[in-house]
């Protein structure tokens, strides 16, 4: 009992954890094989890191870097259609939706690709945005000096002159025209009078023809209402120069309109010449000067960086879901290649520790069924450092002390029976208690 406690003394767990032990034989091939699991799963959870940054670039880097500057893109030719159409037509409706759109589309737009830069490493990409916001701001000066000339007087220098000059000496000459018209119908009738009559009526037709014709040219700038001006104009003046070759047909006072006539109608031609010089330039409408010589190519600027950048967002969201695709693809295979490994590995390494194990083990069984069977077994070879090694020498030591003791006791069984043999008497053996055990 004392040598059964003795084999599982703390001396010999101890023992057990050596490092020849089994236990450490053991736990070092569950380690490995577990190892390569682990591996796998390192693998494993590095390409899910992986992706799992990528996705976060492309959520909330690059894809919102590409719509923030399509949404800018977008602001950009809302203001510049708003602000066309207000130079143009005027009607103020414009001027809030140019204003909606920098508040609503352009500026939201600018701030969130200000924030994204700061996470970004490219620094083109950081100087594109520093690029787009300085000609925002030169284009929303430009907008915003062209509103606020566009229909002011200075605007438009032809029309204003249309509107300070040449209306009120067209308007004196229709009065002046008229007035003699009503003198003459004041005359006794007659085939003079009534050519006179018809002269000044026809004047005052084509003048009032060629005022409408000169405002529509100064509206459109169209040759073709140029053209009818300068015909009715001519008309006009050729019906005046009539009724100034025929002096002694008008009265006392026609004389006086009619000279008021011609230097009102030279002063006109005066004003209308400038006017459709004016006109004929690209200083005509200042707003409209601005609007192409300024607007339009910081808008064009604006635009261009924009388009560069979000080109530049895209192709990055493109490359990374190229890469992702690629690794992906890799890591599938590595894990099919890692799930065959560990399998052959723990096949390998379970095959190894086993039959380490029961070979020694199955020998030791062996040779037990033969001591038991009263065979006498050869010594079983010691291979190995550990428990089983250890126990293969217990049982080598047992077998040999067992042989001895059975020698022995044949030995001794031949003494008995030779000394039996050899008795002239018979004999018997008594235990203690009195009772005949063996007797010859």
């Amino acid at each position: 009992m004392k040598n059964s406690e003795s084999n599982f003394s703390p001396a010999r767990q101890e023992d057990a954890w050596q490092p020849g032990g089994l236990r450490i034989r053991l736990l070092r091939s569950h380690l490995l094989v577990a190892a390569l699991g682990l591996l796998m799963l390192v693998i494993a959870l590095g390409v899910f890191i992986w992706q799992r940054r990528n996705a976060i670039q492309l959520a909330k880097i690059s894809g919102p870097a590409a719509g923030s500057s399509a949404l800018a893109l977008a602001g950009v030719h809302n203001s510049q259609a708003n602000l066309r159409a207000w130079v143009l037509l005027g009607d103020r409706q414009f001027i809030v939706e140019r204003e909606h759109s920098w508040e609503k589309e352009i500026e939201p737009a600018l701030r969130r690709l200000r924030s994204l830069s700061n996470q970004w490493q490219d620094a083109g990409d950081m100087k594109l945005v520093r690029d787009a916001d300085r000609q925002l701001q030169a284009l929303r000066d430009v907008q915003g000096k062209i509103e606020g000339i566009a229909h002011t007087p200075d605007n438009e220098p032809a029309r204003q002159l249309l509107s300070d000059k040449i209306k009120p000496l067209s308007y004196e000459i229709f009065l002046a025209s008229t007035k003699m018209i009503d003198l003459e119908k004041t005359f006794p009738s007659g085939s003079q009078r009534k050519i006179l009559l018809a002269t000044m009526a026809d004047f005052r037709a084509s003048f009032a023809r060629s005022a409408v014709e000169l405002e529509a040219f100064l509206r459109s700038a169209d040759s073709a209402f140029h053209e009818r001006y300068r015909q009715h104009l001519a008309e006009g003046q050729r019906y005046l120069s009539n009724l100034a070759a025929a002096p002694s047909a008008l009265a006392e006072p026609q004389h006086g309109q009619l000279v008021l006539l011609q230097d009102k109608v030279a002063a006109y031609d005066t004003y209308a010449a400038k006017a459709i010089a004016i006109r004929q330039t690209e200083q005509w409408n200042k707003a409209l000067k601005l609007l192409a010589s300024e607007a339009v190519p910081a808008a064009r600027a604006v635009v261009n960086i924009l388009r560069d950048l979000s080109a530049r967002q895209v192709a990055k969201m493109a490359e990374v879901s190229q890469t992702a695709a690629a690794i992906g693809d890799l890591a599938v295979a590595s894990s099919l290649g890692m799930i065959m490994l560990t399998a052959a590995a723990t096949w390998f390494l379970s095959s190894r520790s086993a039959n380490r194990i029961t070979q020694p083990v199955a020998a030791l069984a062996q040779a037990t069924e033969d001591l038991a069977a009263g065979k006498v077994a050869a010594a079983i070879p010691v291979t190995r450092h550990d428990e089983i090694g250890r126990l293969t020498e217990s049982f080598n030591r047992m077998s040999v002390v067992l042989r001895d003791t059975q020698q022995a006791v044949q030995a001794s069984e031949r003494q008995i029976r030779t000394i039996i043999d050899s008795a002239p008497n018979g004999m018997i053996v008594v235990d203690r208690q009195g009772d005949i055990q063996l007797g010859w």
